[in-house]
C-alpha cells in the first residue's frame, strides 16, 4: 500500500491527511511485526530485515510529521532491536 501510493507525496488537499495516516498505520503494523519473535528469527537466521519493507522514499522525502522521524521511528527501531537481542539470547 505504501509504495503504490507514493506518487501522492507532495500533494496537498484532503487526501493528503488520509495518505499520511495510512502510511503511519502501515509503518506501525510493519514495526510491530518486525519486533515479533517470527521476524526476529528470520533476521537472526537469514538476515531478513522486515523493516526494509518500508520504502526508503518515505525517509528521503520526509513527508511525514517531523515527530515521526525524531521520536517514533527511533522507538520502532529500538523495539525491533530488542526483539532481535532477545532472540539471540542477549539483553534488550
Amino acid at each position: 500500500m505504501v509504495g503504490a501510493r507514493m506518487d501522492l507525496v507532495g500533494a496537498s488537499g484532503p487526501g493528503t491527511q488520509h495518505l499520511v495516516r495510512d502510511v503511519l498505520k502501515t509503518i506501525e503494523v510493519t514495526g510491530r511485526f518486525s519486533a515479533s519473535s517470527a521476524a526476529a528469527e528470520a533476521r537472526v537466521q537469514w538476515g531478513l530485515d522486515c523493516l526494509l519493507a518500508i520504502p526508503a522514499k518515505i525517509f528521503e522525502d520526509r513527508f511525514l510529521p517531523a515527530e515521526f522521524y525524531e521520536k517514533r521511528w527511533p522507538q520502532i527501531r529500538k523495539m525491533v532491536s530488542a526483539g532481535v537481542a532477545r532472540r539471540q539470547g542477549g539483553t534488550p
